[in-house]
């Protein structure tokens, strides 16, 4: 099968499960290890899929922390919410993650998540400028690469307080997820919190118009259905890697139910359907194929976009070069040089480009 996929796949099968493992981006790393905390409240454990970046979470998780019972689900959350999303965007200013944004920036994820977009989506902060309104706070900063200017907001915005009403309306279908023991299940409740918590999905009766039905987060409102697609997953990693009643055995699953989970990419799983005569791939097999376990077939997509980015605009020589890295070890090792350089997990476009001799130039999108 992989004599007929793309390299971006084929490449996939080189790393190996130990260092498929440890090249995982650093927000599914970190968002593994802080979801316990925020397992028991579906708001908190959104919000930490969708800031990314580890020192936004770190700051979250401890502003949470700090705020204790203020911080319990209901109205009173989002003085809480908005409180702690705004002490996030006050440590961020200057961007002193320099590092993280860089690595993070490189998945098309980014444009709708992180720090600055949550906050913004949010009613948290906004862009100094633009239309006048009555000035709620002195308080300006500057966010990202880009340095963009925020004023944050003293007061809790209708967003914010919706957003959690909604997390309170779903806290039943949330606690029925993690007590799940099909990931079956477990994919299409997931798929309906995300979508109900991000656009208002089934929260309102059809045809019912309201400011409330027309709040949309994270971007959604233009569109996009990639948020949904990533908060489903984020949502299943975490209770997969923290002792849920969800059985971790992918033998079984369809590709299909495969793609329900997957946000990225997961045009490449089409190439895996019915490939083998008549017997049908399973997600474990594909898992195992591509990244020596049964166990990871919802990192599939993820890593098949990721290779995708090292694959765009690079030469058929540059690629049989990162390709016999990958197989001589070369590659790992420089990925390991650069997370000490670095102090997070390189993308491997990252080290694709620093074994090409192309330092961090970027190249063309």
């Amino acid at each position: 099968m992989l004599a007929e996929a793309p390299w971006e796949i084929a490449v996939m099968s080189k790393m190996g499960k130990e260092f498929a493992e440890w090249l995982r981006p650093a927000d599914v790393v970190d968002f593994i290890q802080h979801f316990p905390e925020v397992k028991d409240d579906i708001c908190a454990a959104v919000i930490l899929a969708v800031l990314k970046e580890p020192l936004a979470t770190y700051q979250f998780i401890n502003s949470m922390r700090a705020l204790g019972p203020a911080a319990s689900r209901g109205n009173a959350s989002a003085a809480a919410l908005h409180v702690a999303l705004g002490h996030i965007m006050t440590s961020m200013d200057g961007c002193p993650n320099a590092h993280e944004v860089e690595q993070l920036a490189r998945q098309g994820v980014s444009r709708f998540m992180g720090p600055a977009s949550v906050a913004r989506s949010l009613g948290v902060i906004r862009k100094t400028g633009g239309e006048k309104k009555k000035k709620t706070s002195s308080l300006t900063i500057k966010l990202g690469k880009t340095k963009q200017p925020y004023v944050v907001e003293d007061v809790p915005d209708k967003r914010i307080h919706e957003f959690c009403r909604r997390g309170c309306v779903l806290e039943d279908a949330w606690r029925r997820a993690k007590e799940c023991t099909s990931l079956e299940e477990a994919a299409k409740i997931l798929r309906s919190i995300s979508a109900s918590i991000l656009k208002g999905h089934v929260l309102f009766p059809p045809g019912m118009d309201s400011d409330a039905t027309r709040m949309h987060f994270f971007c959604i409102a233009a569109g996009h259905q990639y948020p949904v697609d990533f908060v489903t997953r984020k949502l299943l990693i975490g209770l997969l890697h923290t002792g849920s009643a969800i059985p971790q055995d992918w033998g079984n699953v369809s590709i299909d139910l495969l793609r329900d989970v997957s946000a990225d990419a997961s045009e490449y799983l089409e190439l895996f359907r019915n490939k083998a005569g008549t017997k049908r791939v399973t997600a474990g097999e594909l898992s195992e194929l591509l990244l020596g376990t049964p166990t990871n077939a919802i990192y599939v997509s993820m890593w098949a976009c990721l290779w995708r980015g090292v694959a765009k605009d690079r030469s058929k020589d540059d690629l049989a070069k990162i390709g016999r890295a990958m197989d001589d070890g070369t590659f790992q090792q420089l990925a390991h040089t650069l997370k000490d350089e670095l102090g997070v997990t390189p993308h491997p476009d990252t080290v694709a480009a620093r074994l090409l001799d192309c330092g961090q130039k970027k190249r063309p999108r």
